[in-house]
């Protein structure tokens, strides 16, 4: 009797140090899901990374045609201005005002309403400059259309 339960403890310490094939896969689909959530991540960063590159060749653009357009009434006009002289700036539209306070608080409502903080403010902020474009567009055109009645 002492024999069969020395064996049996024998044999259930040997199964219990062995790892549970179970925790193995759970294991292993953890690392999986670390992997996919890190490229996930680091999509997320190159997206706002080309965001920030086209925000900024925008402004550059925008500040090499007012220099342009400076330099062309310079030309044009060689005799020295006594006064002040006002320079006829253009500004934004409203679709590219709209635009930006879109994705501004869709950003923001994003992070604060989702659970995984970048992703929610990644889709709140493309869905807010979707929706603000398009209700800057609406008053853009009904501008426009009010001009051409007057």
């Amino acid at each position: 009797m002492k024999n069969v339960i020395f064996l049996l403890s024998i044999i259930s310490t040997l199964f219990a140090c062995q790892p549970n094939a179970n925790d193995e896969a759970a294991r292993l689909a953890a690392a999986k899901q670390i992997v996919l959530d890190s490229i996930n991540q680091a999509q997320i960063i190159a997206q706002k990374q080309k965001t920030i590159d086209s925000l900024k060749m925008v402004s550059v653009k925008t500040a090499l045609a007012k220099k342009r357009s400076v330099e062309k009434v310079e030309k044009d006009n060689p005799e020295p201005m006594v006064g002040s002289v006002s320079k006829s700036k253009k500004g934004m539209n409203n679709t590219t005002k709209g635009a930006l306070i879109g994705v501004g608080v869709g950003a923001v409502t994003g992070a604060a309403v989702s659970k995984d903080k970048v992703q929610g403010a990644f889709i709140g902020g493309i869905l807010g400059g979707g929706a603000g474009a398009g209700v800057g567009a609406a008053v853009d055109k009904k501008k426009k259309n009010t001009n051409k009645n007057n």
